[in-house]
């Protein structure tokens, strides 16, 4: 606002923003789908990562304003690139809160972008029977697979980052890579030898997604899902179920039964709480 920008002849350029503006919108999200399907990440990631990046940014205004300063380009010129950067930045907001409506109407088209080889390589190791199919193995996820593992479970570790796949395989961890929500990826999984699946992902639509697609594969075990928001558990319970977990409301119960109990003096139940206390000073 404050590089006193020249509007002048905006007007007589605007089907040129135009142009350009719908150029960028489409090409950026193309481009980063692109580099992490290479990458080997899902298309639905790098889309969601690409929407928010369909814009020219406003630090493009500044290298306008200063190529304005030095002579390089015209006033008309930065003109038209205020223009475009004012169009893509506001579409790019709305392109950014409904991203995952617009990922569900384009998925049929964006579905000829996956790596369709990816699960055969990935799933040829699932000969053997896993005890518990495990989605997500971010930090919660982590600590249930390790935890789950040393208690004698036959864990099966399910995670769409490849550099986390190849670090918990590294630590002696059944893992995989794929995406909760591609049911291509159900298929190739053993659901007909495992007990149980878990959901570690907090994101509600992943959860009834993978949900939706266990049902459609007949899958006969218990299902638990997570949720971080008491709104997200209620939704999930709604849709029958059978555990809903909310590490944060966990966290937060055995957190307040140990400080009441360091408070009260009765440290008997410490252990079971998972929690030490400190030495005393």
């Amino acid at each position: 606002l404050g590089a006193g920008l020249d509007f002048t002849g905006a007007g007589d350029q605007l089907v040129d923003a135009v142009i350009l503006s719908v150029i960028v919108l489409l090409a950026k999200p193309l481009i980063v789908i692109g580099i992490m399907t290479v990458m080997r990440y899902p298309v639905r990631v790098g889309f969601l990562v690409g929407l928010p990046l369909a814009q020219i940014s406003e630090f493009s205004l500044i290298l306008a304003a200063l190529g304005l300063s030095l002579g390089h380009i015209s006033a008309a010129t930065v003109s038209l690139i205020t223009v475009v950067g004012l169009l893509t930045i506001a579409a790019s907001t709305y392109l950014t809160l409904y991203s995952e409506l617009i990922y569900e109407r384009s998925k049929r088209w964006l579905s000829a972008l996956e790596r369709k080889h990816r699960h055969n390589s990935e799933t040829t190791d699932l000969a053997e029977d896993f005890d518990i199919i495990l989605f997500g193995l971010g930090r919660f996820g982590s600590h249930l697979a390790e935890r789950l593992t040393q208690a004698g479970h036959r864990v099966l570790g399910v995670d769409f980052d490849p550099h986390g796949v190849n670090a918990h395989r590294r630590n002696g961890v059944a893992t995989t890579f794929g995406s909760a929500e591609d049911l291509d990826l159900l298929e190739a999984l053993p659901l007909d030898r495992a007990k149980y699946v878990i959901s570690a992902i907090p994101v509600l639509q992943t959860n009834l997604a993978l949900l939706q697609g266990l049902r459609q594969h007949e899958f006969a075990g218990p299902v638990a899902l997570t949720a971080h928001t008491r709104r997200d558990a209620e939704v999930l319970r709604a849709t029958g179920v059978d555990i809903v977990l909310e590490p944060f409301s966990a966290a937060a119960h055995t957190t307040s039964a140990t400080l009441h109990d360091l408070l009260t003096g009765d440290t008997d139940t410490d252990d079971e709480n998972g929690c030490q206390p400190g030495p005393s000073r």
